[in-house]
C-alpha cells in the first residue's frame, strides 16, 4: 500500500476514533440535584433519579470500575474495521483500531493523551497530544455518559420537549453554553433515561460546519447497567458510520500498564 494511501486512511480513522471514544460513555449516570423543567415535563433531577433506579441504584453504578469492548466500525462505503476499547476509572482509556497493514492506537493515562499510527514492518511513532486534545480525551475516557458528566451543574441543562427518536419516546435536553460542551443537545429515553441521541455542530477540515447526530440503540444490561450496543453517526443528514459492540466485559482486570505511554 502506498504511504500516501496509508496516511490518508489514518486521517479517516482519527475521525472514527473521536466518535468511538464516547461510545461506552453513553450509558452511565448518577442521581444529582436537578433544575426544574417546563410544564408537565420532568425535571433534570427526576430524570437523574429515573436513570439511577433503572441501573440498579447509585451503589451499582459506582461499582462499575472498568469496561472492555470489542466491536466493528462500518463506514459509509461499507469498509469494516475491528476495534478494541478499554476504559478504567477515573478516566483512563486505550483504543486500538485495526486498519489495512497497520493499527491506530490512542491512549489516555489520566493526564496525557498519546497517539500511535503504525504500519506493519515499520517503527511506530508515538505522538503526545497537546493540552487541548488531552482535555477532550479526558472527557471521552470517562466511563460515565454526558448526562452524568454534567451532573454537578444541573442549571446548565433544560428539559425542553418530549419527542420520539427513531420511534422511541424521549426527552430532549438543551445544554447551555456555560457547560462548554462539544454537544448542544442530548435526548434521554423515557423508559430508563439513557442517552438515545446526541447532537453538536461539526466543523470539517475545509472549514464548513454541519450538524452531527449520534443515535444509540440496541440497549442491553451488563452488571445491571444499561448500555447501547449500536451507535449510528450522521453528519448533515448523511450516514457516516455505524459502530457495533459485539462483546463487552464489565469490571475486567485491566493492568494499569495498558494506559501508560506506548512504546514505539
Amino acid at each position: 500500500m502506498p504511504r500516501s494511501v496509508f496516511w490518508g486512511m489514518i486521517r479517516r480513522v482519527r475521525e472514527i476514533s473521536i466518535s468511538l471514544c464516547g461510545l461506552l460513555g453513553a450509558f452511565c449516570g448518577q442521581c444529582a440535584v436537578g433544575s426544574g423543567a417546563r410544564g408537565d415535563l420532568p425535571s433534570v433531577m427526576e430524570l437523574q433519579q429515573l436513570h439511577a433506579k433503572a441501573n440498579g441504584g447509585l451503589a451499582n453504578i459506582q461499582a462499575l470500575n472498568s469496561l472492555v469492548a470489542f466491536g466493528v466500525i462500518t463506514k459509509a462505503d461499507g469498509e469494516s474495521l475491528d476495534f478494541k476499547l478499554y476504559k478504567k476509572r477515573p478516566a483512563r482509556m486505550r483504543l486500538s483500531v485495526d486498519i489495512a497493514q497497520g493499527e491506530m492506537l490512542k491512549v489516555f493515562d489520566g493526564n496525557r493523551g498519546f497517539q500511535v499510527f503504525s504500519r506493519r514492518g515499520e517503527k511506530a511513532e508515538v505522538v503526545e497530544m497537546d493540552a487541548a486534545e488531552s482535555a477532550r480525551l479526558r472527557l471521552d475516557s470517562s466511563i460515565d455518559g454526558l448526562f452524568f458528566q454534567l451532573r454537578s451543574r444541573p442549571e446548565w441543562l433544560e428539559v425542553v420537549a418530549e419527542v420520539e427518536v427513531d420511534g422511541v419516546p424521549a426527552y430532549e435536553v438543551a445544554i447551555g453554553d456555560e457547560a462548554e460542551s462539544s454537544y448542544d443537545r442530548l435526548w434521554l429515553g423515557r423508559e430508563h433515561a439513557q442517552e438515545v441521541k446526541l447532537s453538536r455542530h461539526w466543523q470539517s477540515e475545509d472549514g464548513g460546519e454541519v450538524v452531527e447526530e449520534i443515535y444509540f440503540s440496541e440497549f442491553e444490561q451488563v452488571n445491571g447497567v444499561w448500555f447501547a450496543r449500536l451507535s449510528r453517526i450522521m453528519r448533515g443528514g448523511e450516514l457516516m458510520q455505524t459502530l457495533r459492540i459485539d462483546r463487552v466485559r464489565a469490571n475486567a482486570g485491566i493492568f494499569d500498564s495498558y494506559f501508560r505511554r506506548p512504546k514505539p
